[in-house]
């Protein structure tokens, strides 16, 4: 696959187009969306979110009760640069970008938040604006909270700092492995690390992304990204269709992928 990543340097007329074209300095991506309050359905909810799991059940009830239950339509953004964190949010089955806008227009991910996880740590400690663009990569479900409710009960509850803490940490870890990888790992290896990544935080094997999205998340040019899903689709490991990557075998998957991925794994 060398000759895959040799590519990137035959595509230069791609170096000055953003690769996400969605978004935009205007409020026309932003979620709009009505949120529905837990108390509306409390007895037929079933959370997924990890880190709501695995609170005690006083204190889930409590949080859950201030909650509201929003749909986030793929593409739609959180946050932007400079915009203040005034809400948390735990995805259920959404999944959650944080990326960075190069000066060329190229962008990068950061680090990608599903149910494991949660959007806006910041604002825990102290009120913080954004520093980076928090978009959906996958549509689905997330709770919200008002950041200040938030963070009341975190000063005074042990328990929830504990496990807030726990995925500060695997949070700061994603970040530092994805700096390493991206700066020595193939593309190949790099794609099919972060398809596994997306497949298990929410829990899906057919993955509804583009390859111009795919190109944008790991920043690189979109040609290497077909010539790598062609010959992953070739042995078997992918089926490709518009809009559409299924994954057919994640033992063949995880061995093209670099050694980043058992690090950042979500059970």
């Amino acid at each position: 696959m060398n000759e895959i990543v040799n590519l990137q340097n035959h595509y230069s007329h791609y170096e000055n187009q953003a690769m996400f074209h969605e978004i935009g300095t205007n409020l026309s991506n932003r979620i709009k969306t009505n949120a529905k309050p837990f108390r509306a359905f409390a007895n037929e909810i079933q959370i997924q979110n990890r880190i709501l799991k695995s609170l005690p059940a006083n204190l889930l009830k409590e949080l859950l009760f201030q909650m509201d239950l929003i749909d986030i339509g793929r593409s739609e953004y959180l946050y932007q640069p400079e915009d203040i964190l005034d809400y948390l949010y735990f995805p259920e089955t959404a999944i959650i970008s944080d990326f960075h806008i190069l000066e060329d227009g190229k962008t990068m991910e950061a680090a990608m938040i599903g149910r494991e996880g949660m959007v806006g740590i910041s604002s825990i400690f102290n009120p913080h604006a954004s520093a980076s663009w928090i978009q959906a990569s996958i549509s689905g479900t997330a709770w919200r909270i008002d950041s200040k409710i938030f963070r009341q009960k975190f000063h005074t509850c042990e328990s929830l700092q504990t496990l807030i803490f726990e995925y500060v940490n695997s949070y700061v870890a994603q970040i530092s492995q994805k700096v390493v990888c991206n700066s020595h790992h193939s593309v190949e290896e790099r794609l099919c690390c972060w398809l596994l990544m997306i497949s298990d935080r929410c829990g899906l094997n057919t993955l509804p992304l583009t390859q111009e999205q795919i190109a944008g998340f790991l920043g690189v040019h979109r040609p290497s990204v077909t010539l790598i899903t062609q010959s992953l689709r070739d042995s078997g490991i992918i089926a490709y269709l518009r809009g559409k990557i299924s994954i057919l075998d994640k033992v063949k998957l995880e061995f093209s992928s670099c050694d980043c991925y058992s690090a950042v794994k979500v059970m």
